[in-house]
């Protein structure tokens, strides 16, 4: 094996490649600028602190299967490594450069292990169909960490990054890249942005702070992230829109200025155990037409509400458990509608479930439990769908319908609400059907105005009243009595 030191046996580095050896060894600080490596050669430190030192626009430009050994590359005013083809081999090296620290493109298969980015502006770009194998990198970006862009894939195992004026890691056009075990202590703005059609995958991330939401995901990318924690995001912690359909699982959001998860536009995400806690809006906020599937959903200590659907938010819930919202569990207002499936609401301060505007949501295997405001209730046009109940201990009524609201609320039980069972006001109207009510601190259902009740078997222990222009029936129903005033009609069968 034919080996050169330089200095020593060359005066430059151009020299001993020129030479064509098998290995070169730096002494030393060597001047490297605009070089082009383009054959199999070693390239190591003959011993710690020996430098690669570039003054132009690049260190080199590497075209093939160059491996670089324990060296320091320094160019303050431009770019570190271009790598352009072959497979480039670089172990324990540190990189400090103004601008780009690593560029990969072309068809080029780098491996990159345990290298650090001490300073540059972009610490990794992959472009075309570039696929680096990364293993242990470390970068501290004044710009963004990583960005991946065009047909790009590649494995990025074990990194983490610290960036400035952009993400962490930005992934676009349909790019592919699969990270394992990525931590971000701080985001200057946002930790991952994912967007045009870009497909990445992230398993175990760890996001510390972000100066805006911690992850977005936008276009129509289709981003999996799996066992993920995002901690003290400046913003949301996922932001998810455009037609953006990520598969999320396992992730916990703690800490975030705003809302835990916020889905706009026609994002369409699919989302298994998600707990949001600490938010400072809504664990949960919908709205667009965004939609989506959402499973094992834990939202806890919010500043607003649990979950707020708004304008035309249609999702599909199943499992969501909200406990201590500064506002209504479940919010669902304008024309957002939506299905949700068993659902638990504890210690909300207003309504446990409240609908308005042209709100029109499904609601089945609901318990609402210890609100200081009703558990449901349903104002303006809107209409609400709840099957199978469970109310208790609520400091208003149980249901409140108002304005022209429309109840339908079947096959539940309604307990200790101190308030009363039900309450129908203005053109309101309410059916229930085999909802039974014990131990309510007021009438079982109280009717005015132009409400309507249609109250089909079940019963209760407290009494019924019809007031003003009020009509109720009832059919099949126990009650101690029932009694209309002021012109109202009721009916008993």
């Amino acid at each position: 094996m034919q080996s050169l030191r330089v200095p020593g046996d060359v005066a430059s580095l151009a020299d001993a490649l020129a030479a064509g050896p098998d290995e070169i060894v730096i002494d030393g600080t060597v001047e490297a600028t605009d070089l082009v490596i383009d054959r199999p050669v070693h390239i190591r430190a003959a011993a710690e602190g020996a430098t690669l030192r570039g003054a132009g626009t690049r260190v080199a430009r590497l075209r093939g299967d160059v491996r670089l050994t324990d060296l320091r590359i320094v160019n303050d005013q431009g770019h570190g490594l271009r790598i352009e083809a072959g497979a480039p081999h670089l172990s324990g090296c540190t990189i400090q450069v103004r601008q780009t620290a690593l560029g990969v493109h072309g068809t080029s298969r780098p491996v990159l292990r345990s290298v650090q980015v001490e300073r540059c502006g972009t610490g990794l770009l992959v472009t075309d169909t570039a696929a680096p194998d990364v293993d242990t990198l470390v970068i501290v970006a004044s710009g963004g960490g990583m960005v991946f862009r065009d047909d790009a894939m590649g494995g990025i195992r074990q990194c983490a990054i610290v960036s400035g004026s952009f993400a962490a890691v930005e992934v676009r056009g349909q790019a592919a890249p699969v990270f394992e075990g990525l931590a971000i202590p701080a985001a200057g703005t946002g930790a991952l942005f994912i967007h045009e059609d870009a497909a990445p995958r992230f398993i175990e991330l760890l996001v510390q702070r972000s100066g805006i939401a911690s992850v977005e995901l936008t276009g129509r990318s289709r981003a999996t992230l799996r066992q993920v924690r995002l901690e003290h995001a400046g913003g949301s912690g996922l932001f998810i829109h455009g037609h953006a359909a990520p598969v999320i699982s396992a992730v916990e959001i703690v800490h975030s200025a705003l809302a835990g998860v916020e889905v706009a536009e026609a994002a369409r995400p699919t989302v298994e155990q998600l707990t949001v806690e600490q938010a400072g809006g809504s664990g949960l906020f919908l709205r667009g037409t965004a939609g989506g599937t959402w499973r094992g959903v834990r939202l806890q200590k919010l500043a607003a509400a649990g979950v707020e659907a708004a304008e035309q938010a249609d999702p599909t819930v199943d499992g969501l458990t909200i406990q201590d919202p500064q506002g209504s569990g479940l919010f669902i207002h304008d024309r957002a509608a939506g299905t949700w499936l068993d659902v638990q609401v504890r210690g909300a301060t207003l309504a446990s479930v409240e609908a308005s505007g042209a709100a029109h949501p499904e609601l089945e295997r609901v318990a609402l439990f210890g609100g200081a405001d009703a558990a449901i209730r349903v104002l303006d046009d809107a209409t609400a769908e709840v099957l199978e109940a469970r109310i208790s201990h609520h400091l208003r009524a149980a249901a409140d319908v108002g304005g022209r609201g429309r109840l339908h609320l079947e096959d539940s039980r309604v307990q200790d609400s101190r308030g009363g069972g039900l309450r129908v006001a203005g053109q309101g109207q309410a059916t229930l059907v085999g909802v039974d009510m014990a131990d309510c601190g007021g009438d079982a259902a109280v009717v005015t105005d132009e409400g309507r009740l249609r109250w089909e078997r079940g019963g209760a222990d407290a009494p019924v009243k019809a007031v003003d222009g009020a009509v109720v029936s009832l059919v099949g129903v126990s009650l101690p009595r029932a009694t209309a005033t002021g012109g109202a009609t009721l009916t008993q069968a």
